[in-house]
């Protein structure tokens, strides 16, 4: 005795993919508007490059006065505010 093969084989009904729910406008935060600068950044040198520079407009100032002994943390300081305020 032979058993009849009904296999049954199940349909498959497409899945239904919830939509996405539109929110208001109003409430998705809008991002700020870009602005353009226009101001000039100017990019300080590396440390190095600073300290060189300072250093040889140290001597620059202490060649012009004749190099005076006891003004050296003066030139140095002198130096560095010249320096300095070419990059802010």
């Amino acid at each position: 005795m032979e058993a009849a093969a009904t296999t049954s084989v199940p349909t498959l009904s497409p899945k239904r993919v919830p939509t996405k729910a539109k929110v208001p406008s109003a409430a998705v935060a809008k991002k700020p508007a870009v602005r353009k600068s226009r101001t000039v950044v100017k990019d300080p040198p590396e440390i190095v490059d600073l300290t060189s520079m300072i250093a040889e407009a140290a001597y620059l100032i202490a060649a012009n006065r004749g190099f005076a002994p006891g003004h050296d943390i003066e030139d140095w300081l002198q130096a560095e505010q010249l320096i300095l305020s070419r990059y802010r």
